[in-house]
């Protein structure tokens, strides 16, 4: 539906105006002079995110803002995994005491992965491409 559509991109306030046409572009901005230009492939590719980086637009989000949700995923991670390190899950059989040591392993990788090398692996726009530890029974 949308494959043909051009995405025109232009800094503008310090900020990135996006349009689907050089007249919107020319409404939002007072010119028809645009910065970049994509496919809407692309633009929806890279989640429909872009930043500045040195007066350029970069599409994906800003290293800040996928360190902000690799975080936030980690720390959903982490909860999913709380009930593993209670007291009485080995003595009451729920799991063996070298599973709880696994996802204490995995859990420690998980609270550590900020510290990995090249954090947060210059932006991006996808949690599933960011290394993430294997969780003992295969849910994550």
């Amino acid at each position: 539906m949308f494959t043909d559509i051009n995405i025109y991109m232009k800094i503008y306030n310090n900020e990135i105006v996006v349009a689907q046409d050089i007249q919107a572009l020319e409404y939002l901005t007072g010119s028809t002079d645009f910065d970049k230009v994509i496919s809407y492939k692309e633009w929806e590719s890279c989640l429909f995110s872009a930043y500045i980086e040195n007066g350029t637009i970069v599409l994906g989000n800003s290293p800040d803002i996928y360190a902000k949700q690799i975080i936030e995923e980690r720390n959903f991670r982490l909860a999913k995994s709380d009930w593993t390190q209670t007291i009485d899950v080995v003595s009451r059989g729920t799991i063996s005491k070298e599973e709880q040591l696994a996802w204490a392993e995995y859990r420690n990788k998980l609270y550590n992965i900020k510290n990995e090398p090249g954090f947060p692996w210059k932006g991006g726009s996808k949690l599933e491409e960011v290394p993430w530890p294997k969780a003992p029974d295969g849910s994550y």
